[in-house]
């Protein structure tokens, strides 16, 4: 079975923690994504890259431009470890509701992302409906 790392997706956008709201939003507006990448997130970084943060485009938006990154975002993120197999991805979303979980090495390094479709796409057909019917609502602009 495939595992976390395997489902990573390079279409997301991170900031560091220095960055203020204004460059995360044009960071947003910078970002050329993948063809069907939709972006909801934007994860906040150390400077070695340890995940320490995510904001979503609703709170940046709605954010005075200077402030802090770290002012807006959420720093209870649910996240992934690399090593977890394909299985758990699904269930982390369908606990939690998200439409893209962040991916990260045991070190809290931010390696990329996985969203649904890919979970629902790397697992056999009974977890893949048992996935659907548990995760009937989506949380993409809040925690």
């Amino acid at each position: 079975m495939a595992r976390a790392r395997e489902l990573i997706s390079e279409g997301y956008i991170s900031v560091t923690t220095a960055a203020t709201v204004d460059e995360a939003v044009d960071a947003v507006r910078e970002y050329t994504p993948e063809a069907a990448a939709t972006i909801y997130y934007v994860y906040v970084t150390d400077a070695d890259g340890r995940l320490t943060g995510v904001a979503s485009l609703r709170e940046l938006l709605n954010a005075d431009g200077g402030a802090s990154v770290t002012d807006v975002m959420t720093a209870d993120v649910v996240d992934v470890p690399g090593s977890a197999s394909a299985s758990d991805v699904a269930d982390a979303f369908a606990t939690h509701g998200y439409p893209a979980l962040p991916v990260c090495d045991s070190g809290g390094i931010l390696l990329g992302i996985v969203r649904f479709e890919d979970a629902i796409d790397a697992v056999d057909e009974r977890t893949a409906k048992d996935l659907l019917s548990r995760s009937n609502t989506f949380q993409p602009f809040g925690f």
